[in-house]
């Protein structure tokens, strides 16, 4: 997939608006609506009930961080080190915070859940894409 960009696409017609705005805010391709599981030569961003997911010939990336739920309680962000390291006394919803090595968004997550906004940076910006 290097320096080809994906198209998007939607899996179903339920998920056309999402994947077509998607494609707008990367500055990708909008294909419409799936007939079928499409050339495995095309690089693709395609939306469905399973989520988002960058197909290309070389594989399937799906990011799923349901592994960071118990992580996520107040109890536990409380002793989470990024967390702590980022805490600023106030309200932190006023807070940005921009996780610039977004890897599989596990730091932003973090960040998110303990009430600040923020934004990823990542080397790749279509896997930055599966996260937002």
């Amino acid at each position: 997939m290097a320096g080809k960009k994906p198209i998007v696409i939607a899996l179903s017609a339920d998920y056309a608006g999402e994947a077509e705005a998607l494609a707008q805010r990367l500055g990708l391709l909008w294909k419409g609506v799936a007939e079928g599981p499409g050339s495995a030569d095309d690089a693709a961003l395609r939306l469905g009930a399973d989520g988002l997911v960058l197909c290309a010939a070389e594989g399937e990336l799906r990011v799923d961080l349901t592994h960071m739920l118990p992580r996520l309680t107040q109890r536990n962000l409380a002793t989470e080190l990024l967390v702590k390291a980022a805490k600023v006394k106030g309200d932190r919803s006023q807070m940005f915070a921009v996780d610039a090595t977004a890897g599989f968004g596990e730091d932003a997550l973090l960040l998110a859940a303990a009430g600040f906004r923020g934004g990823l940076v990542g080397r790749h910006p279509y896997r930055v894409g599966t996260l937002c």
